[in-house]
């Protein structure tokens, strides 16, 4: 399913960015959500939150726009190739 989505261009390859999956779990702790609460807000799978936040998986700029409107935080997006 990740290489599904991977090639749907909903993520990009994964690759370590510490400080963006840093920001994505202290904001969402901040809002004392789990993952499993941030997913259910976002409509995808608490293990996409996991693995974004364990470096595994780094989130489009849509999706960091998602995720910068629920957790109500300014997120840093990829700059463009």
């Amino acid at each position: 399913q990740l290489e599904k989505n991977i090639e749907e261009g909903i993520f990009d390859k994964p690759q370590v960015d510490l400080n963006l999956k840093k920001m994505i779990q202290q904001a969402r702790m901040a809002k004392k959500f789990s993952q499993k609460d941030l997913a259910n807000n976002l409509k995808i799978k608490p293990e996409i939150i996991r693995d974004i936040e364990n470096g595994k998986l780094i989130p489009n700029n849509m999706m960091i726009a998602n995720l910068s409107r629920v957790l109500g935080v300014k997120l840093p997006r990829n700059k463009k190739k």
